[in-house]
């Protein structure tokens, strides 16, 4: 929820709601994730919104693969199945 917050290399699984979740709207660098496994959440595998930034992650199996909220929110390279 910061600024500068990262997630990289973390295996996200079995959650009730969402794997990964990352919202900011402020000033400076934004939040990215980056290498990460999610998988069989309830929810979201990856959340993005706003100034969040979601690379070269896998996700699958969630009720939602990678949900962009914003045109600001950046999605790039990753394999959702």
């Amino acid at each position: 929820y910061g600024e500068r917050s990262r997630g990289i290399g973390n295996h996200a699984w079995g959650n009730g709601g969402s794997g990964l979740w990352g919202e900011y709207n402020g000033a400076g660098e934004g939040i990215e994730f980056r290498d990460n496994v999610s998988h069989d959440n309830t929810s979201y595998g990856i959340y993005t919104s706003y100034e969040v930034a979601s690379f070269d992650n896998i996700v699958y199996g969630n009720g939602t693969g990678i949900y962009a909220y914003s045109t600001e929110a950046l999605v790039q390279g990753n394999t959702a199945y």
